[in-house]
């Protein structure tokens, strides 16, 4: 990513926090990659999302 910066959760119920240059768009993509893919300890998941 160019022009961002990212603050990892520290626990469990924490956001991580991810910032980026302003841009104007009508549509957002994420695109989440798991650090441990088909492990136990790999699943994702998103329980609040907010663009400002």
């Amino acid at each position: 990513m160019h022009g961002a910066s990212v603050e990892w959760a520290t626990a469990s119920g924490t956001p991580t926090v991810i910032t980026f240059d302003p841009v104007r768009t009508s549509r957002l993509r994420l695109d989440l990659t798991s650090g441990y893919p088909g492990a136990a300890d790999g699943a994702q998941r998103i329980v609040a999302f907010e663009a400002r």
